[in-house]
């Protein structure tokens, strides 16, 4: 429980679902989210709710290299720069079970991915107002 612990600012060993609310609350209201699984795309949100047209070659490129998504002639993209390797935990697991069990922060990470979704209808259409001003 470790991000509703630092969202809210309470012991660990306190929080309740009322923290969990409120983490969520903070994130809605606060945080522009990004998904490590979504890395580029969440890099592109980034970019254009900062305004930075990252549609240069060099832009790309940036953004390729920090991903690691193959680029052309490139068959040999390695783990992402901003990834640590770690061993998959399988669902169903006595250590996923683990993990999941009671945890706050795997509900606000339900959340997270739900105001994602929202965010990127939210930016889809900046996208679109943008592209009808030109």
């Amino acid at each position: 429980n470790w991000m509703v612990h630092k969202l809210v600012n309470k012991d660990v060993h306190s929080l309740t679902m009322d923290d969990l609310e409120l983490a969520k609350q903070i994130v809605k209201e606060k945080i522009l989210v990004g998904l490590e699984s979504k890395f580029v795309e969440s890099i592109h949100r980034f970019n254009i709710y900062s305004g930075i047209d990252d549609s240069s070659k060099e832009r790309q490129s940036c953004i390729a290299s920090l991903a690691r998504v193959p680029t052309k002639g490139d068959k040999q993209a390695t783990r992402a720069s901003n990834s640590d390797p770690h061993p998959k935990t399988k669902p169903g697991s006595d250590l996923w079970k683990l993990l999941t069990e009671d945890s706050l922060d795997v509900l606000l990470y339900e959340y997270i991915e739900e105001i994602y979704e929202h965010q990127g209808e939210i930016v889809g259409l900046e996208i679109k107002d943008s592209a009808d001003d030109k």
